[in-house]
C-alpha cells in the first residue's frame, strides 16, 4: 500500500512539473510576442527595419501558438484555429509562407500559402499608431499594388487625394533637375519614385501575398508615420529655401521669360508644400510647420502674371502676301495676349517668327475641285541670345471650285488652328497654337 501511494505521488509530481514547464514556455513565448509588438514603432538609423520587426512579431506569435498547442495537447484539448472555437479547428495547420524576398529595402516581402493577418486586418500587423496602411487586390501583382496605393491615398480624403494627384508638375521638376535635393539624396529618390506610388511621397508596398486557391493577389501599401514626419518636414523646409532663391530676381531678369519661369516654379513648389503639410495633418504631426504660415501657389502665379504683362512679344510673318500675313499675325497676337503677355514688335526681345507659304496643288478629281496647301512654321525666339524657345507648324490642304477661294480657305483654316477653334475631333492638341503655348508656359523651367 505504501509503495503504491509513493508511486502515485511521484507520477502526480512529474505531471505537475511538466505542466509547469509548459506554462513557463507559454509565458515566455507570450512575453516575446508582446516585446515584438512593443517595438514596432519608428525604426532608428541603427535599429531593425519595420519589416524585420514585423517578422519578429510574427515569429513570436508562432512560438506562442506552438506553446499553446503543446499545453492544449497536455491538457487534452483540441487546438483551435485563430478566430474559431475549438470545435471548429482545422485538422491540419496551413502550410508555412514560402518567402521569396524579405528585405523591405530591396522590395516587398512576397509570399504564398497561409493567408497573412494583414489581408483582412492590416492594422493587426502594421499598428495604426505607427502606420497608415491599406490593402488592394487584383488578378495581377501590378494591379494589386496600384489598388493598394489608391486605397492608401483615399485615406486622406477627396480634397487631399486630388492635391496629391496634382503633384505631377512638382515631380517632373525634380526629375528634370530644376529642383535638386543634393544634400538629401534619399529624399530625391523618394520624390522621383512617388510617380509610381500613386503620387504619395514616402509610400511603399510592404508585402504581397498570392492566394493560390482563388488565384488572387493581395498587396499592402503603407506610410510610416515617424519617417513621413521627418521626410515631409525636410521637403517643406528645403522647398522654402528654393522659393526664396527663385524669387530673388535681379532687375535685369525680372521682366523676362526666364524670370516668369522662376516665379512659376516657385508656385509649383508652394503648391507641393501645401499638399505636404495637409498630409502631415492627417499623419498627426506637422513637424512644427503651420499651413497658415506658407504662401500659396496662386500668390506666386499672380506675381508671374504681373511679370508677363511687362513682357512684349512681337509677331513677324514672312513669305506670304501682306493681307494674309496680317491675318495670321493677328491670330497669333490674340493667343499671346490671352496668355497674359503684351503685344510687341519686330524690335522686342521676344519675337514669334513665322514663315508661311501657299501653293497650288494638281489633284485631279471627278468633282472638279482645285486645291491649295498652306505650310507654316513658327518659332518663339529670344533675340538677345537668338535662342528658339517654342516651335510650331501647320501643314493643311483645302479645296474649292475656285483656286482663289481654295487659297483663302487655307488662311481661314490656319487661323482656326492657331486659335484652337478648329472643330475636327481628329486634330491633335499639338496642332493648336493656343494649347502649345499654354503647355509651354505651364511646363517651362528656369535655365539656371
Amino acid at each position: 500500500m505504501k509503495t503504491r501511494f509513493i508511486e502515485k505521488a511521484r507520477h502526480l509530481t512529474q505531471g505537475a512539473a511538466q505542466s509547469v514547464t509548459l506554462c513557463v514556455t507559454l509565458c515566455a513565448a507570450l512575453l516575446a510576442g508582446l516585446a515584438g509588438c512593443g517595438t514596432t514603432g519608428a525604426a532608428t538609423a541603427s535599429g531593425p527595419s519595420a519589416a524585420d520587426k514585423a517578422a519578429q512579431a510574427r515569429a513570436a506569435q508562432n512560438a506562442a501558438q506552438g506553446a499553446s498547442a503543446a499545453l492544449d495537447a497536455r491538457l487534452g484539448n483540441a487546438p483551435a484555429a485563430v478566430g474559431q472555437p475549438a470545435a471548429q479547428a482545422p485538422a491540419a495547420a496551413a502550410p508555412a509562407a514560402a518567402v521569396q524576398s524579405t528585405a523591405a529595402s530591396s522590395g516587398p516581402l512576397v509570399s504564398s500559402g497561409g493567408k497573412p493577418a494583414w489581408v483582412d486586418e492590416p492594422y493587426r500587423v502594421y499598428y495604426e499608431r505607427d502606420y497608415l496602411a491599406a490593402v488592394g487586390s487584383a488578378k495581377t501583382r501590378e494591379d494589386a499594388e496600384a489598388n493598394a496605393l489608391a486605397e492608401l491615398v483615399a485615406i486622406f480624403g477627396q480634397n487631399i487625394k486630388s492635391e496629391i494627384q496634382s503633384l505631377s508638375g512638382y515631380t517632373s521638376a525634380v526629375k528634370d533637375g530644376a529642383v535638386s535635393y543634393r544634400e538629401h539624396s534619399s529624399m530625391q529618390q523618394e520624390i522621383e519614385r512617388s510617380a509610381s506610388m500613386g503620387g504619395l511621397v514616402g509610400a511603399e508596398i510592404r508585402e504581397v501575398w498570392t492566394d493560390t486557391r482563388a488565384k488572387n493577389i493581395y498587396a499592402i501599401a503603407v506610410l510610416e508615420r515617424t519617417r513621413t514626419n521627418a521626410l515631409y518636414g525636410d521637403m517643406i523646409r528645403d522647398n522654402l529655401q528654393f522659393i526664396e532663391t527663385l524669387t530673388m530676381l535681379p532687375a535685369s531678369e525680372k521682366n523676362t521669360i526666364e524670370g516668369y519661369a522662376r516665379v512659376m516654379l516657385a508656385a509649383t513648389l508652394a503648391d507641393a508644400n501645401q499638399v505636404f503639410v495637409n498630409v502631415l495633418n492627417v499623419i498627426g504631426n506637422t513637424s512644427g510647420i503651420s499651413a497658415a504660415s506658407l504662401k500659396k501657389g496662386n500668390d506666386y502665379r499672380l506675381a508671374a502674371r504681373d511679370i508677363s504683362k511687362n513682357i512684349p512679344i512681337g509677331v513677324v510673318v514672312r513669305g506670304i502676301d501682306e493681307a494674309s500675313g496680317s491675318r495670321l499675325a493677328s491670330a497669333f497676337s490674340k493667343v499671346i495676349t490671352d496668355a497674359g503677355f503684351r503685344t510687341g514688335n519686330a524690335r522686342s526681345r521676344y519675337v514669334l517668327r513665322v514663315n508661311a507659304a501657299i501653293s497650288n496643288l494638281d489633284l485631279p478629281n471627278a468633282q472638279g475641285f482645285v486645291y491649295a496647301r498652306i505650310e507654316l512654321s513658327a518659332s518663339l525666339v529670344d533675340t538677345m541670345d537668338d535662342v528658339a524657345l517654342l516651335p510650331y507648324s501647320i501643314n493643311r490642304r483645302e479645296g474649292h471650285t475656285s483656286i482663289s477661294e481654295a487659297r483663302k480657305r487655307t488662311i481661314s483654316t490656319a487661323e482656326e488652328y492657331i486659335a484652337g477653334t478648329v472643330k475636327d475631333s481628329k486634330v491633335k492638341p499639338e496642332e493648336k497654337f493656343n494649347i502649345v503655348l499654354q503647355n509651354y508656359l505651364s511646363s517651362m523651367l528656369p535655365q539656371h
